[in-house]
């Protein structure tokens, strides 16, 4: 079992070229094993921002999938896969946890519609913690839709991000996209 301080970001490995992610100066121990377990086992690192109620009920275990809502094919469309690590971060790059991604389910809903995507994953999702949910994503064009593993809450630390992404990919074995 990893230690529970935290360590300096030196004794991290963190890609150089993140685009505008800036490596914190140091990360949770529990963390940095985390990245490293995802590295080893050639696993993308994926950075999503999560708003309240949801971020909560991920993080407690209610909330099963993670979904993400695009009128663009945008990350992580295409990008997650099974044994994915996600940090999970509130508004403003507070990172308060991670989860290892189960399985992901991708949707056109130009072709396959919402009603779908609602009728299936409603309960999964805990659409039902935010009245207007699927009112607000009715403009929407492709969902990815990400079960939810192990979800652990962490010491918490800043993420420096300089862009307005909620969601951010890297492969370890290409710079970030």
């Amino acid at each position: 079992m990893p230690e529970t301080h935290s360590l300096p970001m030196r004794s991290v490995e963190w890609p150089e070229d993140m685009k505008g992610v800036a490596a914190p100066d140091t990360l949770p121990a529990l963390v940095a094993y985390e990245i490293g377990a995802a590295r080893a086992r050639n696993a993308r690192l994926h950075f999503a921002i999560m708003h309240e109620p949801f971020l909560d009920a991920l993080l407690s275990g209610t909330k099963t999938v993670e979904s993400r809502f695009s009128r663009h094919r945008i990350d992580p469309w295409m990008r997650a896969a099974e044994g994915d690590l996600v940090m999970v971060a509130r508004s403003g790059g507070i990172v308060v946890g991670y989860f290892v991604v189960r399985d992901v389910k991708y949707y056109d809903i130009g072709v396959s519609g919402l009603a779908e995507v609602r009728q299936r994953f409603s309960a999964e999702i805990c659409s039902q913690l935010d009245p207007l949910f699927w009112e607000t994503r009715a403009a929407t064009r492709y969902v990815t839709l990400l079960g939810v593993e192990s979800a652990t809450r962490c010491d918490e630390f800043r993420l420096r991000k300089r862009d307005q992404r909620a969601w951010i990919s890297f492969d370890w074995q290409r710079t970030l996209v």
